[in-house]
């Protein structure tokens, strides 16, 4: 389990841009479930160009570390700019720490 701290610890560290210190991302791990901490681990692929109920279902289920948006995902430059917000937000709102957006 060190193995998962210690990735799950870096990937924070490159997503928060300093926006927590190495103490509290160590007590953000420590809070976690092992459930929490194996979906910080995933990227996920997603169907459809608009922030949707399956988009969301997932993002509150799994909490993934990351999602990745595909050309089937982009239509124009304010849509992907929309839906990113709202999936950074989902994933804020729902486990405190920002999507990686690949």
């Amino acid at each position: 389990m060190q193995v998962v701290s210690l990735i799950l610890a870096i990937l924070f560290s490159f997503a928060s841009y300093g926006k927590f210190s190495d103490q509290s991302i160590e007590e953000m791990i420590q809070g976690m479930s092992v459930e929490q901490k194996v979906g910080q681990l995933f990227i996920f692929g997603f169907t459809g160009s608009q922030y949707n109920q399956s988009l969301q279902k997932m993002i509150e289920e799994h909490r993934p570390g990351a999602i990745i948006v595909f050309g089937r995902n982009i239509k124009t430059l304010n849509q992907v700019k929309a839906l990113n917000q709202k999936a950074q937000k989902a994933s804020i709102k729902k486990s405190g720490i920002p999507l990686l957006i690949a």
